[in-house]
């Protein structure tokens, strides 16, 4: 993704919530809000601008659509006492509740992979570092059997590097892998990791309808909940074992 040329004179679009807007998730808008407008550019730069990202808060804080997401995050069983239908599954502060966090981690997430420029690799692609640190370890211990353990300390430290950089999406809780490269990559990138955080982090099921919803709104796209079904069964099911 080419990164967008930043106006500096050019003023930045406002933040304007909806009164319907859980309260958790007009804080994390706002928090989110701030960042941007305090965010060194230059020094960390990102592949959008500061009016693209808040452009993408704005449609994820004020499109209708995200209502339905609100609910289905706070929706309870029918039973006594009622429970939540999706639980968040993270430990939480003793004076936070816990659905409320979970409304604003999924909100803070669903902005942070729409504008970061989150990328795609396939195996192919990660093969070689996976190849280089092994090769890398392999001289290190060579060297430790002839007492130059400071010459193995150095070598062990770029190991570190290439397992870094070809280890995380190894993880089967990591969807970044696939299976061949394709045009759609933000699109897929995208439902791939949100899909994997519901799953294996936040509610223990992938919530296709809830992600389809939100990728539509995030990305300006038509997605649907049978698209983010079929993406994440075929992509990264049974693809990467850790």
């Amino acid at each position: 993704m080419t990164p967008s040329i930043e106006k500096t004179d050019h003023p930045l679009p406002q933040l304007e919530l909806p009164n319907w807007l859980p309260g958790p998730v007009a804080e994390e808008a706002q928090r989110i809000y701030d960042d941007i407008r305090q965010y060194d550019r230059k020094r960390y730069p990102r592949p959008f601008t500061a009016s693209e990202q808040i452009n993408v808060l704005l449609r994820l804080a004020s499109d209708q659509r995200m209502k339905k997401v609100w609910n289905e995050l706070r929706k309870k069983k029918r039973k006594r006492p009622p429970e939540f239908l999706h639980p968040f599954k993270l430990d939480v502060l003793a004076d936070e509740i816990p659905q409320d966090m979970a409304l604003r981690v999924f909100f803070g997430f669903a902005w942070d992979l729409a504008t970061c420029g989150i990328e795609l690799k396939t195996l192919k692609q990660l093969q070689p570092f996976i190849k280089m640190a092994s090769r890398l370890r392999r001289d290190a211990q060579s060297l430790r059997s002839l007492g130059l353990d400071e010459f193995a300390s150095d070598l062990e430290a770029k190991a570190i590097v290439c397992e870094r950089m070809g280890g995380p999406e190894l993880d089967s809780t990591f969807p970044l892998i696939v299976k061949r490269a394709r045009s759609d990559q933000a699109v897929r990138a995208f439902i791939l990791r949100l899909s994997g955080l519901c799953r294996e982090w936040w509610f223990g099921e992938a919530l296709t309808g809830t992600v389809a919803t939100t990728a539509s709104v995030a990305l300006s796209k038509k997605i649907s909940a049978d698209q983010v079904r079929n993406m994440v069964r075929s992509e990264t099911r049974g693809l990467i074992t850790p």
